[in-house]
């Protein structure tokens, strides 16, 4: 097995030239995360302060006209927007991207593998760790 140290690092390499220019957008996006936070808390805070007062502080019998209020439907859409930058990475790769890249790679790599190691010298090692 002397292609397993060449093909761990052919992975490592693929995934990095891959990966790798993700990572210029860090520091841009780092910065834009937390302003978003500031300027969308914020204003958050100003609509739903307004909205307490209006509404459940000064309601007086106007409660069918909360279901029609323009400020419900701006809520909901602040707080989804809110919830878009809470939940923004600063780094723009998902776990599920990184396995599907893993698995594209290593796709490539066992018909190799298999043309130097048989199938059942190749597949021992897994199924001694199952059992």
């Amino acid at each position: 097995m002397t292609f397993k140290l060449p093909a761990i690092a052919l992975l490592l390499v693929i995934v990095i030239v891959a990966v790798g220019p993700l990572a210029f957008f860090v520091p841009k996006l780092s910065v834009l995360w937390r302003q978003g936070i500031l300027d969308y808390g914020s204003l958050a805070h100003l609509h739903s302060s307004k909205f307490r007062e209006r509404w459940i502080l000064r309601r007086e019998a106007r409660e069918n006209e909360l279901r029609t209020a323009p400020e419900i439907s701006s809520f909901t859409d602040l707080v989804s927007s809110y919830e878009n930058i809470e939940n923004m990475q600063p780094f723009p790769l998902e776990k599920g991207s990184l396995i599907a890249l893993t698995l594209a790679v290593l796709i490539r790599v066992v018909p190799t593998i298999l043309a130097e190691v048989p199938l059942k010298v190749a597949l021992r090692p897994l199924l001694e760790a199952v059992r």
